[in-house]
């Protein structure tokens, strides 16, 4: 599932959801970004947002529960 990621003022990166439970997602990113511990989520372009922090994290995958 197609989501994006909001942290800081305005950054914005697309990402790919899998796993995805009521409590938490493993979230694909392109490789070299790098996450903050804590940010939001989104899959309907902002109208809704998830907050979210890592719980784990490799190459471009991470682990995430949401808050």
């Amino acid at each position: 599932k197609e989501a994006k990621l909001f942290f800081g003022s305005s950054t914005l990166i697309d990402c790919v959801v899998h796993n995805l439970t009521y409590s938490g997602a493993r979230v694909v990113v392109p490789v070299g970004v790098k996450l903050p511990e804590a940010f939001g989520m989104t899959f309907d372009g902002g109208y809704s947002l998830r907050p979210c922090r890592i719980i784990w994290r490799r190459e471009n995958e991470t682990g995430v529960k949401f808050l």
